[in-house]
């Protein structure tokens, strides 16, 4: 259940940031839609949880895999420890059919997290 609030709050979050070539004028008068579902977006932006231990969670494997192993090479490459509320924006590799991702930490895997402490990682993704 707490995987699944931290999955909301970062679908918010994704959906609040404007598209790459928006200006600030157009990030104004461009409404927001916020969609909430399981299934990962075939184009746009997203927001992915990343837990320290380096194993990607479905959301990251379903991306990897449309990317031909891209998204894995790309958190190696950058040395994204994934400390919890850490947030790296990068390109999305090619073949995942996304702008962007939203690399956001969520420490490591096992360790149980409060409310407060997953309302910190989806601030983080908001501010980021």
């Amino acid at each position: 259940m707490t995987q699944r609030i931290a999955c909301l709050a970062l679908t918010l979050a994704v959906l609040l940031m404007p598209p790459l070539a928006a200006t600030a004028k157009d990030a104004h008068t461009e409404p927001t839609r916020v969609t909430f579902g399981d299934a990962l977006p075939d184009a746009g932006d997203l927001v992915l949880g990343v837990f320290a231990d380096g194993e990607p969670g479905r959301y990251a494997a379903a991306i990897d895999g449309r990317s031909s192993g891209d998204l894995s090479r790309l958190v190696e490459a950058l040395a994204f420890e994934a400390e919890a509320s850490d947030t790296r924006l990068v390109a999305a590799p090619a073949g995942s059919g996304l702008d962007r991702i939203l690399l956001v930490g969520l420490g490591e895997a096992g360790e149980e997290k409060t409310a407060l402490e997953w309302q910190e990682i989806g601030g983080s993704a908001v501010q980021a």
